[in-house]
């Protein structure tokens, strides 16, 4: 029988992805590549609960690109050796990186809270262009109820929530909740092995961490740094929350302008519940920078 290593590493063969690490100082930085580097390239950059292979259904949409996908620290095999939780720190952090493997000319599309990260890094350092991926644009502090304190206490909830006595307890849950096997494998890398069992990579003071560097954030005085054109791809579902959302862009828009687009029945996680349409606004996009 094969591990869930072999089969994860399977998947990534079949994909025609390539998995990097390279050392940065005293820390590690892993990724994914693929793609010819000669093509257009676009660095992604994951969300809060996820790892750079969850967009491994988009890139299947985007073979005409050279795509690298990277591991935020504490996700998959980069270290957390420094402190890095805020938006401005992980815009050094990537600076570090883009550094080191010598990348140049590209654009960054960025899920949920790594937008924050993505519109910090453009405020100071080169890229061709923005493009977030339902992200960035929202201020939970406009959530009626909203509260910083709750907000940390739900996540430490959730993270602590996140723990299976066995392996196969994980395969099977994710299996009851409708997760293809594919789907199933792509979320593994959220955890990290302890004994039999498997607990979330990120401990909870340390997700709590990321939600309170971005608690300030979107930031008017970085958004008005970014001078690069911006394109936002929204989602639609849940409907009820569409107005508060079109509001939320109409502030954003206001201090920087941005083309907005709709991934018509799409949640927040875009890119897997419409990779297709998500793949093809992107390299619409891309092709007329």
């Amino acid at each position: 029988m094969t591990t869930v290593n072999e089969q994860l590493l399977d998947l990534i063969k079949e994909n025609h992805l390539t998995y990097k690490k390279v050392q940065i100082k005293d820390h590690t930085v892993s990724y994914f590549e693929t793609g010819e580097q000669h093509k257009d390239t676009l660095l992604l950059i994951h969300g809060f609960g996820a790892t750079a292979i969850d967009f491994l259904p988009l890139m299947k949409h985007m073979r005409e690109l050279h795509i690298i996908s990277i591991d935020l620290p504490g996700r998959g095999d980069s270290t957390m050796n420094e402190r890095i939780y805020t938006p401005a720190e992980i815009a050094t952090w990537l600076h570090n990186f883009v550094t080191k493997i010598g990348l140049k000319n590209f654009h960054i599309a960025a899920h949920s809270i790594a937008a924050h990260y993505m519109f910090d890094y453009a405020s100071k350092y080169d890229v061709i262009s923005c493009i977030s991926l339902d992200g960035g644009y929202m201020s939970p502090k406009h959530v009626e109820g909203y509260s910083l304190e709750h907000e940390i206490e739900q996540t430490k909830s959730f993270v602590d929530m996140l723990a299976y006595d066995t392996e196969a307890d994980y395969f099977a849950e994710e299996e009851s909740i409708g997760k293809t096997f594919e789907e199933a494998l792509i979320d593994r890398r959220l955890f990290v092995t302890k004994g039999e069992g498997l607990e979330y990579t990120l401990s909870p003071d340390m997700a709590a961490n990321f939600v309170i560097g971005a608690k300030d954030y979107p930031n008017q005085k970085v958004l008005k740094k970014v001078k690069q054109d911006v394109l936002i791809l929204r989602s639609d579902l849940p409907e009820e929350i569409n107005d508060f959302r079109a509001n939320e862009i109409k502030d954003f828009t206001d201090i920087k302008p941005a083309t907005v687009m709709i991934v018509k029945d799409s949640t927040h996680s875009v890119y897997i519940t419409q990779p297709e349409i998500t793949a093809t606004y992107i390299k619409n996009w891309i092709e007329n920078q």
